[in-house]
């Protein structure tokens, strides 16, 4: 793992003040253009990388992610991945990130509807979705890209969406493993 680099390090590599490092990282103020050019040949040097928990600490900013999943009983399949859910909540919640959850019927595609609105009313920085419902997750992702939210999949994979990531089982591979089960019967 390699050196973390503070404003006042990347100032003194520089020859510049941390001011002018402020400025130059947070994109805020004026500086020279011999400054910029010291600042941007140093943070390539050393593979600067923003803190973006610490500075989000600092700033005090909340994030919050909505989950939209189905409603379940104990010992359910959507049991464990909420476990996991509260569990990420749990070790995230000192970064300021809390977890809003919406459940639906997963035999009532209504009920996944009805919480398109809401979700967009959310004021969220991402979505976690179940892609019960194909059609209504398809439009709910036209509107989470209108909305520049950043959503994952669970479960299934649906194609011509823009999500950030899946999670859920690869389906070539589970068909191959029981095509392969059944012709060794």
């Amino acid at each position: 793992m390699g050196k973390t680099y503070r404003i006042k390090d990347i100032a003194e590599l520089s020859g510049v003040s941390t001011g002018t490092v402020d400025r130059i990282l947070h994109n805020r103020g004026k500086v020279s253009e011999e400054a910029q050019k010291n600042v941007e040949k140093v943070l390539k040097e050393i593979d600067y990388h923003p803190n973006l928990i610490a500075r989000s600490l600092a700033l005090k900013k909340k994030y919050k992610f909505v989950t939209l999943i189905p409603s379940f009983g104990q010992g359910e399949y959507w049991a464990k991945l909420s476990e996991g859910i509260n569990k990420a909540e749990q070790e995230l919640f000192s970064y300021n990130i809390e977890v809003e959850r919406m459940y639906f019927n997963q035999y009532d595609r209504s009920s996944f509807d009805n919480l398109i609105p809401k979700i967009e009313e959310a004021d969220c920085q991402g979505v976690i979705i179940a892609t019960l419902f194909k059609e209504s997750v398809i439009q709910l992702t036209q509107q989470l890209d209108k909305l520049e939210i950043p959503y994952v999949l669970i479960d299934a994979f649906i194609e011509n969406t823009n999500c950030i990531a899946y999670y859920g089982t690869n389906s070539y591979d589970s068909g191959y493993i029981a095509g392969r089960l059944l012709f060794e019967q």
